[in-house]
């Protein structure tokens, strides 16, 4: 009775802060007035960009609402732009007539990366503002709103100049490009990337990767994704099961194998061993 009342209380917290997450994520904008036009402020009442308007704030309160909590598209006084959350410009400004490109730049943004105009092309930046990879496309911006709607906490997808690759927040690239004509693999990658690993291209091999880059166990496969995916996806407080070059073991992030626990056959065997790997610091 007692764990039951526990694991209750468990569920009831894990549910309420992902509600309070996704809740706070659009909530780091707010549209308000200063004193002369509507306006975008962010979460510690500061104004962000430029008025907008002095008359209608529904272009205002469209902008703070498809923003997410660290990127905001507002005016700069010349152009639509994305701003941070500290108020700093990011990129250069999309368009001085038409901010729907800009609007979708915020809504497709995550926490940390987000695509915007540089100057040339669409590419994409953390939140620092510091540009990831290469350009996308001058004339696409389609492919670059994918790839920062799909990164996750560390690891985006981006044009390296030459291929599709993983790149951590930082701007340094994991592993080797994926494909030069193909970006899917390079996308899925990373969304199905946990906070602290990722499955990228090796030279020779799928195999997985730590968000500073260094290669974690062997690589999985020549011309098969889906294992390394798995791999990456379901890793769990800093430990990962990829193949060892005999089975599938338990990996720490800094590249350590846990002996404690004995190599499996098969990748969800490994998986299932995660439960218990936390007793092996």
């Amino acid at each position: 009775m007692r764990f039951k009342l526990l694991f209750l209380c468990l569920a009831t917290v894990t549910a309420f802060a992902q509600q309070y997450n996704d809740q706070y994520e659009r909530m780091g904008f707010q549209c308000g007035w200063d004193g002369n036009y509507y306006s975008i402020f962010n979460s510690w009442g500061q104004k962000v960009g430029l008025g907008i308007s002095y008359s209608d704030p529904s272009k205002c309160e469209e902008l703070a609402h498809a923003a997410r909590k660290t990127f905001v598209c507002t005016w700069d006084g010349d152009y639509y732009s994305i701003f941070n959350q500290e108020g700093a410009k990011i990129g250069k400004g999309l368009s001085s007539t038409n901010y729907q490109n800009c609007l979708e730049s915020s809504r497709s943004a995550n926490r940390r990366f987000v695509c915007t105009w540089d100057g040339s092309y669409y590419s994409i930046f953390n939140n620092y503002g510091e540009k990831i990879g290469k350009g996308l496309s001058s004339s696409n911006i389609q492919t670059c709103w994918e790839s920062s709607r799909n990164a996750n906490r560390n690891f985006v997808c981006t044009w390296d100049g030459s291929y599709y690759s993983i790149f951590n927040s930082e701007g340094i690239k994991i592993g080797k490009g994926l494909s030069s004509s193909n970006k899917y693999n390079c996308v899925e990658s990373s969304r199905r990337a946990a906070p602290r690993f990722v499955c990228t291209w090796d030279g020779s091999y799928y195999s997985v990767h730590n968000k500073d880059g260094l290669k974690i166990g062997k690589g999985l496969s020549s011309n098969n994704i889906a294992n390394c995916q798995i791999a990456a996806e379901n890793a769990r407080r800093g430990k990962v099961c990829t193949w060892d070059g005999d089975g599938y073991s338990i990996f720490r992030r800094n590249g350590d194998r846990v002996y404690e626990i004995p190599r499996k056959r098969y990748l969800q065997e490994c998986i299932r061993d995660l439960q218990y790997a936390n007793q092996y610091p």
